[in-house]
């Protein structure tokens, strides 16, 4: 066999933008071939897999071309084709057609400029050339190109075929399609052992083993066409769903227990009066905080173990007065054994950020004028969280209005950063890196890394790094130890990042982030797996995002 194989890449360059040579001919190959562990079916494929001079050619699509860490950008002015490799992932689509494709088919050899990790190719003298095969560019698997210049690992075999994996992150498409999931609010989790996903069309819950789709379990029922919200946190899997209507309907939260029962985690009680018509609350360790709702008027209350305290600040009221829009109401958080709430000031309703200690009944007030906030515990990455549109706060402490003070749960100093007033800020610890900063501004989303004064990293790292860059129109969250960043503009280069801020291992192996190019939602990590559905494609994705 020749040490020569052939693969295809990615980025769909359009014909008109193109100039071509003469017309040659390419086949389907008869062989299976494989990419990180999904197989490629060409039969009746859209852009399948050619065989050239007897070498693999792949499409360089969006999305193939970002499965294989792949990306392809075109420069009209030159009209060149830069190919270069990238840590970029997406999910590997099956572009299925209508109709089987011809064992031979027509294809042009490309005559525009080629550029592959900054090194340009003379496509003329090329003996295996790029080509283009339906609009889209073909690149081919040699030794030079898939061993030396992007790092992939390759077999062939006459049995197994030819087998592709690239050093990014190994997307592993998942063929779920035997689950039920019917709707657009079908939820969806898994814990490693069990998929548990949601059916809204008939309201059924089911659970089913990860080895053996056949046998789905009904475990709960719901209203057809309810939202249900499915998740995976701490060990436990949860089920979140609003019972009894949009107007007078509760929220409630079961965790799914081993043995199939559900367990309520959040309970109506501890009221005087009837006329409830919603309520929010919030957990923690033996603590629980309730902002009610009832006819005409707002209570807050919180409970430590079974005594219960109603709060009542001078001026202040609590909810949104006089409304009880879910759109609009903020609801109370904890972290350790403080509680945030917020209060409302005045005619023209001043939000003011209060912390009230479970423990011993202190009320503090944080911060007067803020738009929002969102308190993370992180018990286990040592660092409480606290942001509001206008800045960090509580553990965060702001000197004239520019400097936030970091410091860790036991009160100990961890650095003086400086975040301009107007931005939206969010702090993640990483034992590692030290800690991730997200600040937002009218024109983008920026993640920088400070590094930690512990001295576990390299001097590099020291001080501010500026990681990444997103639009402004972001989503942030923290699970199972990763900070989750999604960009949700128009056309992102990333559009889903993962960054480890797990304390195992962590500073002895540094990670890469995972970064994906694909639109996903259900995402679920457990032990360092993801998985995640492409929303453009609807196929399941699984990423071990151990290196």
């Amino acid at each position: 066999m020749k040490k020569v194989l052939a693969l295809m890449i990615i980025a769909s360059v359009v014909l008109s933008m193109i100039m071509v040579y003469a017309t040659e001919t390419a086949t389907i190959p008869s062989f299976d071939v494989h990419f990180n562990g999904n197989r490629v079916e060409s039969e009746e494929r859209e852009y399948p897999l050619l065989l050239y001079k007897d070498i693999t050619y792949f499409p360089m699509t969006y999305f193939d071309s970002r499965h294989l860490g792949i990306e392809a950008r075109w420069d009209g002015e030159t009209n060149t084709l830069n190919i270069s490799k990238e840590n970029i992932n997406s999910v590997l689509t099956s572009y299925k057609s209508e109709k089987k494709n011809d064992v031979k088919n027509s294809v042009a050899i490309c005559s525009f400029n080629i550029v592959v990790n900054g090194k340009k190719i003379d496509n003329s003298k090329e003996e295996y050339p790029l080509l283009t095969f339906r609009d889209v560019t073909y690149f081919p698997l040699t030794w030079r190109f898939a061993h030396d210049e992007f790092g992939w690992e390759y077999s062939f075999d006459e049995k197994t075929g030819l087998s592709i994996n690239s050093s990014n992150h190994r997307v592993k498409m998942l063929d779920l399609s035997a689950l039920e999931m019917v709707g657009t609010y079908s939820g969806f989790t898994c814990d490693g052992e069990y998929y548990y996903h949601h059916n809204s069309a008939n309201g059924n819950i089911y659970r089913t083993p990860v080895d053996d789709l056949s046998n789905q379990e009904l475990i709960h029922h719901i209203e057809n066409g309810i939202p249900a919200g499915l998740g995976y946190s701490d060990g436990k899997v949860f089920l979140n769903y609003r019972s009894g209507g949009a107007t007078m309907g509760t929220d409630v939260t079961y965790y799914i227990n081993k043995d199939k029962t559900l367990t309520e985690t959040k309970k109506p009680g501890g009221y005087d009066k009837e006329g409830l018509v919603s309520y929010y609350r919030a957990y923690g360790d033996g603590i629980k905080a309730e902002l009610s709702f009832f006819t005409g008027t707002w209570e807050f209350c919180y409970y430590a173990g079974e005594d219960k305290t109603e709060v009542e600040i001078p001026g202040i009221s609590f909810g949104t007065p006089g409304r009880h829009s879910s759109d609009e109401v903020i609801p109370p958080q904890i972290v350790g054994d403080n509680i945030y709430v917020i209060g409302y000031k005045g005619e023209e309703e001043t939000k003011i950020l209060y912390s009230i200690n479970a423990e011993s009944g202190k009320i503090s007030e944080i911060e007067d004028n803020v738009d929002n906030f969102c308190a993370y515990d992180s018990v286990t990455r040592g660092q409480v969280v606290i942001y509001t549109q206008e800045g960090c706060l509580d553990q965060y402490h702001v000197d004239s209005g520019q400097y936030f003070e970091v410091r860790e749960n036991s009160g100990a100093f961890v650095d003086m950063i400086q975040i301009k007033q107007e931005d939206e800020a969010f702090i993640e610890k990483s034992p590692f890196w030290g800690m991730y900063v997200v600040t937002k501004d009218d024109k983008g989303t920026y993640l920088d890394v400070y590094g930690n004064p512990n001295g576990n990293v390299p001097p590099s790292f020291q001080g501010r790094k500026r990681l990444m860059t997103f639009s402004s129109d972001t989503t942030l969250s923290v699970e199972n130890g990763y900070l989750i960043i999604k960009d949700n503009s128009e056309n992102p280069k990333v559009r889903l990042a993962l960054f480890s801020t797990s304390n195992e291992g962590y500073a002895a192996n540094v990670k890469e982030p995972f970064l994906s190019a694909d639109k996903a939602t259900a995402i679920t990590i457990f032990e360092d797996t993801l998985i995640y559905r492409n929303v453009e494609t609807g196929e399941f994705c699984r990423v071990l995002l151990e290196r």
